[in-house]
């Protein structure tokens, strides 16, 4: 069965796949319309950070809607929901400026080529 936190652990799975199959280049990861193609997928992910930031706080959120949030300690659950609020907006404040770098990233990596002048198995 599929869940929300399953979900989260296969994508941090295939980030740390990418980042063992990139850590040298190869036959599919040489060249600037590669760089170009996995900074585009990179920002598309990012983008949608701020609304799986969100989401992730759903449950806790609606169990204090319920009056069944407990805090450890027997502290406030309305102060921690609130605290968790304030949290919540700063990450999804830093994703939307990540996501921002990145689509920079990946303008800079747009009009970046290969030099095929002389290499074997190019058409000049």
């Amino acid at each position: 069965m599929t869940t929300p936190d399953r979900e989260m652990s296969q994508a941090a799975d295939h980030v740390r796949a990418f980042n063992h199959a990139t850590i040298n280049t190869g036959q599919d990861w040489q060249f600037p319309p590669h760089s170009y193609r996995a900074v585009g997928q990179l920002a598309h992910l990012i983008r949608m950070l701020p609304q799986a930031i969100e989401q992730s706080a759903l449950p806790a959120q609606h169990t204090h809607r319920l009056g069944r949030l407990l805090i450890d300690g027997g502290n406030d659950a309305h102060r921690a929901v609130q605290h968790l609020q304030q949290t919540l907006d700063a990450a999804v404040q830093a994703a939307e400026q990540l996501a921002q770098a990145i689509d920079r990233v990946h303008a800079a990596t747009a009009p970046m080529g290969l030099d095929t002048q002389g290499l074997p198995g190019f058409d000049d």
